[in-house]
């Protein structure tokens, strides 16, 4: 029964050229800016590598202070001691670390031993847990350890094009590299992390510890004590239902610290999770909308368009469900065989608009991830692509599999839809009605 319904659906298409033409591409299209849209969204939210761990983890970019006494706040970042704090009180914690550079550290430069190569690159300075946060695929060597961050060994990560770029080859854990004036051994490579993850990409991960202190803390009479410096600080959660709680226990923490401060206050502005990190709550709900609004228009347009098409189709074919019904076939029957060449459509389509998606993205890779960027985040996406390079996107936001069968099952329920209403319009005249209508 199906096989025979699909034999003749083929046959139909083939009969009806400009129909199917018109049918498969519009079904194409709507699958190809849904997909589009979502590898998009993909890359800006989901969890992709380096930053697996996206759906429990907590971002704190800024910490305020003011003397108490005062009015003004002044904005500043964290120093590794808040780290420190945060992981000896916060019960639902699973990691934490702190992350000094990259935004400041485009052009360190780094040279070989002999003095052969010299480069600028982006670096970064980070503390051991770094690693436990976020998930680096080594090709060579390993990270560093606690101890050794602790006791300042001078040590460096360093990504797989920089490897490259200085000694032709990956393979270089214990090697020696210059960088910023002093020597480093490069302890493991990783894979190239690109702008596409800007809280983690860098061309070299150093010891935090390897920082000079002055640029570590913002108060040099208190350096250890403070809690205001030049880091960022990335928390995870253990688990996703407990990063809200997680949340509750930083903020107060910090209230714990006011009140047991007599002379400075501190408060975060914002504990931000990965999506929060891009947009704020406003700008979240514009873009939201936005989304909603372009998807449905991708999805409905093409629909009603379709839905006007098969209903004059069906009106032309009204003799042959005439003659159908005079040898016997039910209106069951025909139905079937008529959403048979609905699906077969679609799915043609389907995998067209899929096609089409991939090769989109693939080939405009160098501008599309900044589609729904404010003009604000399009000048820090270009700036740290200018420095980091051509972004590389993963493999899993240009070919992903549920999103795809999701899409795919979308279009067909709601190209069946438009083909539903006009087919039992036609299907409920009689057979004399049907064969009348022959010109």
């Amino acid at each position: 029964m199906i096989k025979q319904a699909l034999r003749q659906a083929w046959t139909m298409m083939k009969q009806h050229k400009l129909f199917t033409g018109i049918y498969i591409a519009g079904t194409a299209l709507s699958v190809t800016m849904i997909m589009i849209t979502f590898a998009v969204l993909y890359i800006k939210f989901a969890p992709i590598y380096p930053e697996e761990n996206r759906d429990r983890m907590l971002i704190l970019p800024n910490l305020a202070s003011k003397e108490k006494e005062s009015e003004q706040w002044a904005q500043r970042h964290f120093s590794p001691a808040f780290s420190t704090l945060i992981k000896e009180n916060c019960k639902h914690l699973d990691e934490v670390c702190c992350k000094s550079g990259s935004y400041y550290d485009f052009s360190t430069p780094v040279t070989t031993s002999d003095n052969k190569k010299r480069l600028k690159r982006p670096a970064a300075y980070v503390d051991a847990p770094f690693w436990r946060v976020f998930d680096f695929y080594f090709i060579d060597g390993r990270s560093f350890n606690d101890d050794e961050e602790k006791k300042m060994t001078p040590m460096v990560v360093v990504s797989r094009s920089l490897a490259t770029e200085l000694f032709s080859t990956t393979k270089v854990a214990g090697e020696q590299i210059i960088v910023n004036g002093k020597n480093l051994t490069i302890v493991g490579v990783v894979e190239d992390v690109t702008s596409i993850t800007p809280e983690t990409s860098a061309s070299m991960y150093i010891p935090i510890s390897m920082r000079p202190k002055e640029e570590l803390y913002l108060d040099k009479k208190q350096m250890e004590n403070t809690l205001l410096g030049n880091c960022r600080i990335y928390a995870t959660a253990k688990s996703v239902g407990e990063r809200d709680a997680l949340k509750k226990e930083i903020e107060n923490l910090v209230t714990r610290i006011n009140a047991d401060n007599e002379k400075r206050a501190y408060k975060i502005d914002n504990i931000n999770t990965t999506i929060e990190q891009i947009y704020n709550s406003d700008a979240l709900r514009k873009f939201l909308t936005e989304i909603i609004i372009m998807i449905s228009a991708f999805l409905l347009i093409p629909a009603l368009n379709l839905g006007n098409m098969i209903f004059s189709r069906m009106e032309n074919r009204m003799v042959e469900f005439g003659v159908r019904k005079a040898y016997g076939a039910t209106n069951k029957s025909i139905a079937g065989h008529i959403l048979c060449e609905n699906m077969l459509l679609t799915l043609i389509g389907g995998t067209l608009g899929l096609l089409l998606s991939i090769a989109i993205v693939y080939c405009t890779e160098e501008w599309i991830i900044y589609l729904y960027d404010t003009e604000e985040q399009i000048s820090l996406s270009m700036y740290n692509t200018q420095k980091m390079g051509t972004p590389q996107l993963p493999t899993s936001s240009l070919f992903n599999v549920p999103l795809f069968i999701a899409t795919l099952l979308l279009c067909m329920a709601i190209n069946i839809a438009s083909a539903f209403i006009p087919l039992v319009a036609s299907l409920r005249h009689s057979i004399v009605y049907s064969l009348s209508k022959r010109k």
